[in-house]
């Protein structure tokens, strides 16, 4: 690999490597489904980990990119409490429509602060546009 990926490089070029591996809301709900299936002490993050790397073997960027955004719409909802596309179930699941799904394939990941996120605003523009063609 001819990149040169000094610290100040390398954050930028797997942001551009996990936004440009192609996630689809079926593989984001296939994860989510799995780690609900797992019992509640490992349902941590070593456990989305583990559950991540054993549906994707030997495809690192897929399980890379899945976890991170899987991880940045967690945050997202949970910053956002309770909202019309969201339902807390009493087991402390959330539900929410496909249409936020499918905009966590698609939408950029970003850093905001010290996290990857989605940009709050662009993120909810993707699920009006994905809802409005449903």
């Amino acid at each position: 690999m001819s990149e040169d990926l000094s610290d100040e490089n390398y954050e930028g070029w797997m942001i551009e490597r996990l936004n440009r591996t192609h996630v689809t809301v079926d593989e984001i709900l296939e994860v989510v489904g799995a780690v609900q299936s797992r019992k509640k002490d490992d349902m941590d993050w070593e456990g989305r980990v583990f559950t991540i790397m054993r549906l994707y073997p030997g495809d690192p960027d897929k399980a890379q990119s899945l976890l991170f955004r899987i991880e940045a719409l967690a945050r997202l909802i949970d910053r956002e409490g309770d909202t019309g596309w969201t339902l807390r179930l009493p087991s402390g699941a959330i539900n929410t429509q496909e249409s936020v799904f499918k905009a966590a394939g698609l939408e950029p990941l970003m850093r905001i602060g010290n996290e990857l996120e989605f940009e709050r605003e662009s993120f909810f523009k993707k699920v009006w546009s994905l809802m409005s063609l449903m």
